[in-house]
């Protein structure tokens, strides 16, 4: 499969997601949809990240800035949802006391903030579906990519190398935090 073909099926794969997600998100309440709009719009920009040489570099930017909003305001709830739940695992544990009603009064405080940040959330994913950009980028991927390069799939395996390398240092520099079972 040559690799213009190749990137074109692979995004357009994320792009399915991506569009599935946001309509779900804006019809019915829930974090299930919100947080796989992040992860689709996460590997989406990665893709575009290692296919960058298929599209033109505007065509790239502008979706990348589409898709910074949603990273941006899924990513914090996402964290505050992963919060909320290592501390109700943990105030289980905890028999009572000042700990317990410590631990109740800030996993309250994290319920508010979460709370409070849904609306701006929900906003974000309804901005993305109003101006259609999956749309947008499943257009473009219709019409095929047009690599201004020699494009190979020897490339493609470069690119891919160089970022799991990339992931594979930061995750070695944090090797000391983690402990062994």
């Amino acid at each position: 499969m040559p690799y213009q073909e190749y990137a074109v099926r692979v995004i357009s794969r994320q792009v399915e997601i991506l569009t599935r997600e946001s309509v779900r998100a804006v019809c019915r309440s829930g974090i299930e949809p919100l947080h796989q709009i992040r992860v689709a719009s996460l590997r989406l920009y990665n893709l575009f990240w290692i296919f960058r040489d298929v599209f033109s570099p505007p065509e790239v930017k502008a979706w990348k800035k589409e898709l910074a909003v949603l990273r941006k305001t899924g990513g914090k709830a996402r964290d505050l949802d992963t919060q909320i739940s290592y501390l109700k695992k943990q105030r289980r544990k905890i028999r009572g006391g000042h700990d317990r009603a410590f631990l109740s009064g800030y996993l309250a405080h994290l319920k508010e903030r979460r709370r409070r940040m849904e609306p701006a959330l929900r906003r974000a994913v309804a901005g993305f579906v109003r101006r259609k950009t999956t749309a947008k980028i499943q257009k473009r991927l219709e019409r095929g990519g047009g690599c201004p390069r020699q494009c190979s799939r020897r490339k493609l395996a470069r690119v891919a190398r160089k970022k799991i390398k990339k992931r594979l240092k930061r995750l070695l520099e944090l090797k000391h935090l983690a402990r062994d079972p």
